[in-house]
């Protein structure tokens, strides 16, 4: 009898300073299993591509089986609302640990962005099935979990999801996801509920929109402004850190997504137009991977040390096939060791806009990329920048 053949369709859509990742799985005689990694953009001029992109992708009917969110800021989030008719409630959404903690009230605007995208979801009658991944310092990567049958509401970094079943096994997956969470949310939730208590007299959760006056709102921005990974090892660096200019939203969720064994993947046929085309048109037996990295800060030594020993039950001795550089090219969230290390990742690709390219460190990181020997794909609001994949799973 023939093998089911499995189409696996992987797209970086082109929106500028934002991020908007999709993966479909065709099999047939199934409906398809779509995923998506974050949704929104930082311009109103690119929003209207944002959502011709999403009104382009989905076909009228289609659901979303999973959505990362990888942190909430507006320029990852904020086009949620073109995803509400392709949402339902067997959409499993998967969400960084740390701002169940940090949100406070409904009114709060502390975390706004995520009060709306929850909100916005609420609003429109959905029961979306939510998980915070938090931080362990246990690897989970004995077994795979079928994604729709998380036990929630928290999932520990590292516990990997199967999203598409094998035919000759319903206990076997040809595909998974990875979420990762670097770091460790009970420090910062223990920090926060201090810091409140000590300058505001009352916990989180004790405190009512009316006592959210200016004063205190103030006072839990500055809060939440001093939690997180900082680098310190210049003079620079630690004024900035001790001046608040990092915050947690660096700690977003990282994703690794791919075939569960190397052999499942017949063939990639990527269609990469050649501007700026540093991963040529190829036909190659790989392992599908990619690593989602939203605006992680990955700066350090230690944080892409500790990248590595979680990813490494995974991937093996093989490196990362496609390597999202976090936060837009930011400098100040890679280094050069990052990017020179040939056994972590194979190619390069980064989501970047107009804004990006009008920052001082936009050149700086083109000289790095051409420094260190890498290759790298430029995603931007362009229709012809557009990244797709086509793996065939037998």
């Amino acid at each position: 009898m023939m093998r089911n053949m499995v189409n696996v369709s992987r797209e970086f859509h082109p929106v500028g300073h934002g991020a908007f990742f999709t993966e479909r799985f065709q099999e047939r005689g199934n409906d398809d299993i779509i995923v998506v990694y974050d949704c929104g953009c930082k311009s109103k001029i690119e929003e209207q591509v944002l959502k011709q992109e999403v009104d382009n992708y989905f076909s009228e009917g289609e659901k979303i089986n999973i959505l990362f969110l990888s942190h909430f800021d507006s320029d990852h989030v904020n086009g949620i609302k073109y995803l509400m008719p392709y949402l339902d409630n067997n959409t499993r959404l998967l969400m960084p640990f740390s701002y169940e903690y940090f949100y406070l009230t409904e009114d709060s605007p502390i975390l706004y962005y995520m009060g709306q995208t929850i909100n916005l979801i609420e609003r429109n009658g959905l029961s979306l099935k939510q998980y915070w991944v938090r931080y362990t310092a246990k690897n989970q990567s004995d077994g795979l979990t079928d994604y729709r049958e998380l036990a929630g509401p928290m999932v520990d970094s590292g516990t990997p999801m199967g999203a598409l079943y094998s035919p000759e096994s319903q206990s076997r997956f040809k595909w998974m996801y990875v979420p990762f969470n670097l770091n460790n949310d009970i420090k910062y939730k223990r920090q926060f509920e201090a810091d409140v208590l000590s300058e505001l007299a009352k916990r989180p959760g004790e405190m009512t929109a009316t006592e959210l006056d200016e004063n205190a709102i103030t006072k839990l921005r500055n809060i939440y402004k001093r939690i997180g990974v900082h680098d310190t090892n210049t003079p620079v660096a630690a004024t900035n850190a001790a001046n608040g200019s990092k915050n947690i939203n660096e700690n977003s969720l990282i994703v690794l997504s791919k075939a569960t064994s190397y052999d499942c993947v017949q063939y990639l046929d990527a269609y990469l137009p050649l501007r700026l085309n540093v991963i040529p048109r190829c036909r190659e037996i790989y392992d599908g991977s990619c690593l989602y990295t939203g605006d992680a800060n990955l700066k350090s030594g230690k944080v892409k040390l500790k990248l590595k020993r979680l990813v490494e039950p995974y991937v093996g001795n093989r490196p990362i096939y496609l390597f999202q550089l976090p936060h837009h090219g930011s400098r100040q969230y890679y280094s050069k060791q990052l990017l020179s290390d040939n056994t972590l990742f194979a190619y390069l690709f980064v989501n970047c806009g107009d804004y990006d390219f009008l920052q001082t460190s936009f050149p700086k990181l083109l000289a790095d990329i051409v420094a260190t020997g890498r290759n790298m794909w430029m995603v931007t609001s362009k229709g012809h920048s557009r990244f797709e994949q086509k793996i065939l799973l037998r």
